[in-house]
């Protein structure tokens, strides 16, 4: 069982281990290892962005034991459409326990009923293939192979 809560500023060191993980670095966008400055920043004003309605930085957190298993991110990605996007890490020791699958449907269920967005999207590396059972579980259906679409290597 999961909780979903806000990222706030007690998450920095949370999220400074997640996300210098190498398998999330090669999964972030862009594909580069995060600066203590931006994941301070990022952490400090998860709060202000939600207000802003431009995105919700959310901490997946193992209800049985209280910890922090992951985090989503929720991206009014293209306003002017209603369509927003979501991405996630997780983990290692959490990873395979259905947290993230749950995470992403309680948060499109959400975004569904509480928000005007129209459309939710999500992205993987084509062999990203624990990520692409993540959305298909979700209820995430398979679109399109986009060449070229995210900045990063390969």
């Amino acid at each position: 069982m999961i909780t979903l809560r806000p990222l706030g500023p007690d998450d920095i060191e949370f999220l400074t281990t997640l996300r210098n993980l190498p398998e999330v670095i090669a999964t972030s966008v862009p594909a580069v290892r995060p600066t203590t400055e931006e994941l301070h920043r990022r952490a400090t004003r998860a709060a202000a962005h939600w207000l802003a309605g431009a995105r919700a930085d959310l901490v997946i957190v193992d209800t049985a034991s209280g910890r922090p298993a992951g985090e989503l991110g929720l991206f009014y990605q293209e306003p002017p459409t209603n369509q927003a996007m979501i991405g996630y890490s997780t983990l290692p020791e959490f990873r395979g326990r259905g947290f993230t699958t749950r995470a992403a449907q309680l948060v499109a269920l959400w975004a569904f009923a509480e928000t005007d967005i129209a459309r939710l999207i999500a992205g993987t590396n084509p062999d990203n293939k624990g990520s692409q059972r993540v959305l298909e579980k979700a209820g995430f259906k398979r679109e399109a192979y986009l060449r070229s679409r995210l900045p990063g290597p390969g």
